[in-house]
């Protein structure tokens, strides 16, 4: 398999009208909807090759968490800081090959995020470094711990970061 990258032109129409055209979708698990948008036309396919594994959506779990995080690390490993830290890789990894894993992920923080979080986890509107941290596929998960009450951050990107 190929990662993907939007265009230039798709991904800045698309974080201009993130909140009035595309927001609706993601609230409402429209994924037929988000499918058509992410089509040929809003895709490049890169030479850059990398070996899909599907990830576990059971986010309470930290095993799971874990898990997740090392599946995209080990597909992704090769990939150079710039590479890594794209965001125009990640926009459309995490709506065609893992949007099943990204909508799923906003449907059951659904009812704690609002608009302004799943906003965040879809695109970068913050610094690269914390929109990478922010961000539902490049962060894998988070973790929350009950008895800290305390939510930590898990990531592959972490490597790339420090």
């Amino acid at each position: 398999m190929k990662i993907k990258y939007v265009t230039d032109v798709f991904l800045d129409e698309y974080k201009t009208n993130f909140d009035e055209k595309y927001l609706p979708l993601y609230r409402e698990n429209k994924i037929d909807s988000i499918n058509a948008i992410f089509s040929s036309e809003n895709i490049i396919e890169s030479d850059i090759d990398f070996k899909y594994q599907e990830l576990e959506t059971m986010i309470s779990d930290s095993s799971v968490v874990k898990a997740n995080i090392r599946r995209l690390w080990e597909s992704l490993k090769h990939l150079t800081i710039v590479e890594a830290s794209n965001e125009k890789m990640w926009v459309a990894l995490e709506n065609t090959d893992y949007l099943g894993y990204h909508l799923s992920q906003l449907q059951e923080s659904g009812k704690i995020l609002k608009d302004a979080s799943i906003k965040s986890r879809t695109i970068f509107n913050r610094g690269t470094k914390r929109s990478l941290m922010i961000n539902n596929l490049s962060m894998g998960s988070y973790v929350k711990n009950p008895d800290i009450k305390v939510r930590t951050n898990l990531t592959f990107n972490l490597n790339y970061l420090i």
